[in-house]
């Protein structure tokens, strides 16, 4: 079985300087998810975080999901055109 290489990334900017960001591309060939890359995060007290939205909800700080702000945005434009 091989085992999955482990690259240091880019930290995302809103990211606190200690915690512990890292990613590891899945390399099983064998397997659906091959190339799919995982997200870590470890904070100061070593406790691993698998998302950006949990680690947020930890810190207290506002999620924002791609999804969410797509359906906003279409809810205003849908607003809008009602007005018209």
């Amino acid at each position: 079985m091989m085992q999955p290489s482990v690259m240091e990334d880019t930290r995302p900017n809103w990211l606190p300087s200690t915690w512990v960001y890292y990613t590891v591309t899945r390399s099983n060939p064998d397997r659906k998810t091959f190339g799919r890359v995982d997200k870590y995060y470890i904070s100061p007290e070593e406790k691993m975080y698998r998302s950006e939205k949990s680690v947020k909800e930890y810190l207290g700080m506002p999620y924002n999901s791609r999804k969410s702000v797509k359906r906003h945005a279409s809810a205003t434009m849908a607003m809008k055109e009602q007005k018209m």
